[in-house]
């Protein structure tokens, strides 16, 4: 196996933290991956991003990733994980599943990071499925409030732990790539360039 270090710290934002579990971020952040001795490039990149509503670095990052999208097409795909960092943000979290559910968590998340990003009172969950048209409103009520998609939460908060994840946003690229802290557009273009053929 061959390992490698990227420097890319005039590319790096800072994250938000868990307070109490992590210590001060570093503005500096090293990049590593795993590789074997076959340098092929990829025709696919596959970004988990874990991340919290109430995050402004990943506000940052929707939007740098939204537009990676829009250029890379379906040579980039973004899954979203979440990390939940307050009470508060969880139950949007929840909320944007009960969305996914009925094939509406883009648009949810979208509309949270663009409209509703800082104003996580309850009323607003009502609010936000009101503008992304949630198909069967009853059942998504119901979802919200029995807390039906805690256990998918769970499940991404336990992931993130077992990689080593205290604060948001955190990125794994291809399953190969961590990146602890928010990355700038251009941070994401370096990595996109080397992995993805031309």
């Amino acid at each position: 196996m061959k390992y490698f270090v990227l420097a890319l710290s005039a590319l790096v934002l800072v994250g938000c933290q868990n307070t109490a579990t992590q210590s001060d971020t570093s503005n500096t952040v090293q990049i590593q991956s795993q590789a074997s001795n076959n340098t092929a490039k990829v025709s696919k990149v596959v970004i988990e991003e874990w991340f919290d509503y109430g995050c402004g670095y990943c506000q940052q990052a929707h939007n740098i990733l939204t537009k990676l999208k829009g250029k890379y097409g379906d040579k980039l795909e973004v899954r979203e994980r979440h990390f939940p960092l307050s009470a508060r943000t969880a139950l949007f979290a929840e909320a944007s599943e009960c969305a996914r559910a009925q094939g509406k968590f883009a648009e949810f998340h979208d509309e949270v990071f663009a409209n509703y990003f800082g104003k996580f009172e309850v009323e607003n969950i009502s609010k936000i499925a009101d503008t992304v048209d949630i198909p069967d409103r009853a059942l998504f009520d119901t979802c919200v409030k029995s807390g039906a998609e805690k256990d998918a939460i769970t499940t991404d908060v336990r992931d993130a732990e077992k990689r080593g994840v205290k604060g948001t946003p955190f990125f794994l690229i291809n399953d190969q790539i961590s990146i602890p802290g928010g990355l700038t557009e251009a941070g994401f273009e370096s990595i996109l360039s080397q992995i993805l053929e031309s």
